[in-house]
């Protein structure tokens, strides 16, 4: 079974530095869950994710030391693939 491009069941953040975006998304897999940060070229993170109080404030955590060294809240509307860089709605 093949799930090469399909779109994330969730994003859980987008945050964005400068031209740079990062998307934290959770993906169905043949396997299971997987959760993924990923950037428009490349994929930082990916690692199996089971949905409980503890894996999310993983997920919240991350954001949060991301946000303390610079990074802000992504601006541009949350797509269906974190790849797409939509514009922002007026």
């Amino acid at each position: 079974m093949s799930d090469a491009g399909a779109p994330p069941l969730a994003v859980l953040w987008e945050l964005e530095w400068n031209e740079n975006r990062l998307v934290c998304a959770v993906y169905r897999r043949a396997t299971g869950l997987e959760l993924r940060v990923e950037s428009a070229q490349a994929v930082i993170v990916s690692e199996p994710f089971v949905i409980e109080p503890r894996a999310l404030a993983r997920a919240q955590k991350l954001r949060d030391d991301l946000k303390r060294r610079g990074w802000s809240e992504g601006t541009h509307r949350v797509s269906e693939s974190p790849h797409d860089t939509l514009p922002e709605s007026s």
